[in-house]
């Protein structure tokens, strides 16, 4: 048993977009082409464009590439034309693509849903390999395993739910949910893990999130696995393929701070940086991360 309350610690430590059109003859388009909506063009050699359709006939549509000039394409050679609702408009007029791991940010949850059929796979370390998917726009599973501890003997596996809403989408966003650490050990084993809530404010470009969990163990003798654990994170983007991660966790009067740099592609998001124990502060345990998003 003490092995399952130390593997907990460490766990506790460490699509409803609009539809294609369906092209594959570049014989149809969207039925209502709203000149706000960002569109996705993907041609059938692969290419694929983004931009604000300001004008379409029978046999062409030209597209505004936001800022790199105009574009006209010719129907027969379009493969889907859709809205692209993981990209957003900052500020100054400059087109930027999701955080493809905006729900997180080095371990600890941010309150921003999934949305439905939306997935990812993650692998943190060397330790936490998992695979989260939205059920609908507001909730979402998660699950995985803690893979080194296989090879110490018996199975273990982690599940998560969220549920999860946006209030405005330049505002605020709540979430609550549990994550549970499942153990076997022969006929030894265990479950700990945590039940949380989580506020985030702010857009995808820029938000902070408090998160507060209760640690629980499934334990005859007790279900308690110590006090309430609060985190404070936080995601500022410095540019359009890069961000700025801060995770700090307040465990019984004590805390660990973590940061890292966001490295982001179309699909994939690489987290480079570090940890700083508790009552270590010389020390840093460095950290890396990737997560594969599919949209």
């Amino acid at each position: 048993m003490k092995l399952i309350i130390g593997l907990a610690s460490l766990v506790l430590i460490l699509s409803s977009g609009v539809p294609s059109s369906g092209r594959t003859d570049g014989t149809a388009l969207p039925d209502k082409v709203e000149q706000e909506h960002i569109w996705r063009i993907v041609l059938k050699n692969g290419q694929m464009f983004r931009g604000h359709i300001i004008e379409q006939s029978d046999n062409q549509i030209r597209i505004d590439l936001f800022g790199a000039g105009e574009m006209t394409l010719e129907l027969d050679q379009v493969q889907s034309i859709t809205v692209d609702k993981t990209v957003e408009i900052n500020e100054k007029g400059e087109i930027y693509k999701r955080d493809p791991n905006r729900t997180r940010y080095l371990y600890s949850p941010s309150a921003m849903p999934l949305g439905k059929g939306e997935k990812y796979f993650s692998q943190k370390m060397l330790f936490f390999s998992s695979y989260a998917q939205g059920v609908t726009d507001n909730i979402s599973f998660l699950v995985g395993s803690m893979i080194p501890a296989i090879f110490w003997g018996g199975y273990n596996f982690i599940t998560a739910v969220k549920v999860a809403d946006t209030f405005s989408e330049d505002g605020l966003h709540l979430a609550t949910g549990f994550e549970a650490f499942h153990l076997t050990d022969g006929n030894d084993g265990g479950t700990a893990g945590f039940i949380f809530g989580s506020a985030t404010i702010g857009t995808h470009l820029k938000h902070w999130t408090i998160s507060v969990g209760k640690p629980f163990i499934s334990d005859p003798e007790s279900s308690d696995l110590g006090p309430v654990i609060a985190t404070l994170s936080g995601n500022l983007r410095i540019g359009r393929k890069t961000s700025l991660i801060s995770e700090n966790w307040f465990v019984d009067g004590e805390v660990i701070n973590s940061f890292a740099v966001r490295l982001m592609g179309e699909n994939l998001a690489v987290d480079l940086g570090g940890i700083v124990p508790m009552g270590e502060p010389d020390m840093m345990i460095p950290w890396l991360d990737f997560t594969y998003n599919t949209f």
